[in-house]
């Protein structure tokens, strides 16, 4: 991870963004599945938030508005 970040970057902090627990090694992987429900309820909240953020246009009407946007008639 951390070489990945000098070398690549990331456009946010993963420290602050991640709509879940940041894992390192096999160990930490399987306690977090194990604990898969309390897992879930920590971020629920933080995972909406994210989705909120990054899927807003989660309508079903992606293609409409690109057709809008271009003034392409369709029927």
């Amino acid at each position: 991870y951390k070489d990945y970040l000098k070398k690549v970057g990331m456009y946010y902090n993963l420290q602050k963004i991640a709509p879940g627990p940041i894992l390192y090694n096999a160990d930490e992987l399987i306690n977090a599945i194990k604990n898969i429900e309390k897992v879930d309820v920590e971020y629920k909240e933080k995972r909406k938030k994210i989705r909120d953020k990054f899927n807003k246009y989660l309508d079903g009407k992606s293609t409409e508005r690109i057709l809008n946007y271009f003034k392409i008639e369709y029927s």
